[in-house]
């Protein structure tokens, strides 16, 4: 029987975000050991401009371009998407900083992928499919913000396995209680 069967080693990455910040970081160590914001530089580049006369110079951030969808003629446009602390810090003409938050829930699935996928492949140089998650939810998640994040994390990004607490639970648990009266603002 190996460690990970009996429970001794869980191979898992740890997933925790609010509306301010992204924390990532590995299963059994005393804290995240990344941090970056929950938000999302967006340039909408329309029909008529070219999408590939913008460069990213080494270190930028990461730009993922969005498919076109089925929008009208009229309006077409295209999403660049720019995440971390220093591609949010560079000036783009028509950036917007957009959350892909709303009263603490996930209204922009296409920008929390995009925030997801930086965390995992360019912070913490990791391949999902190696791995299981850990991650943290509010305490007012509604099942179908559950059933969506659960199709992300299996579908888009290829986890071994997925268990998703309340973040207050996993605060009691950081300290070593299994119950607790937990007070949280959020930022």
């Amino acid at each position: 029987m190996s460690l990970v069967e009996c429970g001794e080693d869980v191979n898992a990455l740890v997933l925790d975000f609010g509306a301010h910040t992204f924390r990532l970081g590995y299963s059994g160590e005393d804290g995240p050991k990344f941090y970056y914001p929950s938000v999302c530089g967006v340039v909408r580049e329309s029909d008529s401009s070219t999408a590939g006369e913008q460069s990213v110079a080494a270190g930028e951030g990461m730009d993922v371009d969005q498919p076109r969808g089925e929008s009208s003629a009229v309006e077409r446009s295209q999403k660049s998407y720019h995440m971390g602390y220093h591609a949010m810090s560079l000036r783009r003409d028509h950036m917007e900083v957009e959350s892909p938050f709303e009263d603490g829930l996930v209204s922009d699935w296409t920008a929390m992928e995009n925030l997801m996928d930086f965390g995992f492949r360019h912070m913490m140089n990791v391949d999902p499919q190696n791995y299981g998650l850990l991650m943290s939810e509010v305490p007012y998640n509604t099942p179908s913000q559950r059933e969506h994040f659960c199709k992300t994390v299996f579908d888009t990004f290829g986890f071994k396995y997925l268990f998703i607490a309340k973040s207050p639970v996993l605060t009691s648990f950081s300290i070593g209680k299994s119950a607790g009266l937990v007070g949280d603002s959020g930022h």
